[in-house]
């Protein structure tokens, strides 16, 4: 790829800027899509991910939805034998610190 130029931050939205002269923009649906619908090939990761706890960030090339990236964090499956571990060896107080949101946190806390 050519490096991207007039490179614009939208602060919590995402960037928008040319490469190739091809405007690219790349972040939220409201960023990307505007008002606009989702194409047809769109709608199924919509309603799979809809109250899902990930991060979405659409990608559009000249003004078309060229793709939907999904980011989310998955719990390892040596998680609960792990802190268990640790229970047994005598930790008796354990926090998480997270950069997630609560509502993340809670379900990561649950599990």
């Amino acid at each position: 790829l050519s490096q991207p130029r007039d490179v614009h931050e939208h602060r919590g939205e995402g960037l928008k800027g040319l490469i190739d002269r091809i405007p690219v923009a790349a972040g939220s649906r409201s960023l990307v899509l505007g008002d606009g619908p989702l194409p047809r090939w769109a709608m199924n990761g919509e309603e799979r991910y809809r109250n899902a706890q990930v991060l979405r960030v659409f990608l559009a090339l000249d003004g078309r939805l060229a793709g939907i990236f999904t980011f989310g964090d998955a719990i390892r499956e040596d998680a609960r034998g792990t802190l268990r571990e640790l229970r047994s060896s005598g930790v008796a107080r354990m926090v998480m610190l997270t950069g997630d949101d609560h509502a993340a946190a809670e379900k990561i806390s649950a599990s």
